[in-house]
């Protein structure tokens, strides 16, 4: 649990026992040129605070509820009880994650197959709602779910609100990363009961998928085997690792022993930070964090 002993910050406890950090005289003035970005994972919600005009990030925050999944109804009360939430957002950016996602060129994506797309890849659910979101850097379009309920609590209460996948911010953070520095970099961002694993060699994707995952070793086979079937030298190939389970010993372990270049993701090479938003924040929670790629 965060101390909050930094003048410049406080850390409030909150009744699911998680945690958030806000500027303490957090304002309506603030709010307004921030971009409140969020994102739903099973039963797990993350927030960010990102101060467009200054590109810096002003707030996290972190809330598990009992719950195996987030209802509407749990989200509808409480966004209107929690007293941050009643402001006026520049922005809201709502991300959902679930493996309910399929990737498909955009050259030949035909929007009347979206739920064949999805059949194939085996992860279609007939109560969720179809979406999609194009990647311009990799040419591919992201053909994916969400729970139409849950977005509607977010669009009626926000309504400045706009909702992605959680894949669309990770395909926009390799672009950029991409963009920078061409080379065969691995994305593996681990959370919940699932973790991702995007692969990219320069400007072409390779790979997007998640996988559920019991143990350690099961993230380090996956990650192995996708390498080898594209022909990777793990001794040169970048591995980047963020998310919720980033920081596990056995895991890094693992990891050192057959990559030779790799970290823990603890840093934005886009944004500053504000001084209690740390490196373990950085990564604990990258895919909200750098939601404001889609914005």
């Amino acid at each position: 649990m965060e101390t909050g002993e930094n003048k410049l910050s406080v850390v409030r406890e909150v009744p699911q026992q998680s945690f958030q950090i806000v500027p303490p005289n957090f304002s309506q003035e603030l709010a307004s040129v921030c971009l409140l970005c969020f994102q739903i994972s099973e039963n797990t919600l993350h927030f960010a605070l990102i101060n467009k005009s200054k590109a810096r990030y002003e707030g996290i925050g972190s809330y598990r509820f009992k719950e195996e999944h987030i209802t509407p109804i749990v989200l509808k009360t409480f966004l209107s009880e929690e007293p941050l939430f009643k402001n006026d957002f520049a922005q809201v950016i709502y991300t959902e994650r679930n493996r309910n996602f399929s990737l498909i060129p955009s050259a030949f994506y035909l929007p009347e197959k979206h739920n064949e797309y999805l059949k194939q890849s085996s992860f279609f659910d007939e109560k969720l709602t179809n979406a999609y979101h194009q990647n311009k850097t990799f040419e591919v379009q992201n053909s994916y779910q969400l729970n139409e309920e849950l977005k509607k609590t977010v669009t009626n209460f926000f309504a400045k609100g706009r909702a992605f996948h959680h894949i669309d911010i990770l395909l926009e953070v390799m672009a950029m990363l991409q963009n920078m520095e061409s080379k065969q970099l691995v994305l593996v961002n681990i959370e919940g009961s699932f973790f991702d694993l995007i692969i990219a060699d320069g400007k072409k994707l390779k790979l997007s998928n998640s996988y559920y995952f019991e143990g350690e070793e099961d993230v380090l086979y996956y990650a192995l085997l996708a390498c080898d079937q594209l022909g990777f030298n793990t001794t040169n190939v970048e591995v980047l690792i963020m998310g919720q389970n980033s920081q596990n010993e056995k895991l890094t372990k693992l990891i050192n022993a057959y990559f030779g270049n790799w970290k823990v993701f603890e840093e934005s090479p886009f944004l500053t930070s504000s001084k209690q938003i740390t490196p373990h924040h950085l990564s604990n929670y990258f895919v909200v964090l750098n939601s404001f790629l889609c914005a």
